[in-house]
């Protein structure tokens, strides 16, 4: 079952498309972040934290995936 889907992220995606997820969710950090926190949206700011860190350690466990291959 994990071979499945290991074969099919290796399929789908590549170095591009982790490197992608990773820089969306650097800009998200450093752009969106600064400008919600200035608004006083206290709540998205938390969400854009949690999951633009997410989306950073899935592009690197995609991109280490990808180096296995």
């Amino acid at each position: 079952m994990l071979s499945k889907i290991l074969d099919t992220i290796k399929s789908t995606s590549g170095y591009t498309g982790a490197l992608v997820i990773i820089g969306v969710a650097i800009f998200t950090l450093l752009y969106d972040g600064p400008r919600y926190r200035k608004k006083g949206y206290i709540k998205e700011v938390r969400a854009i934290k949690l999951i633009s860190y997410s989306y950073i350690v899935i592009g690197i466990i995609m991109y280490i995936l990808l180096l296995m291959r």
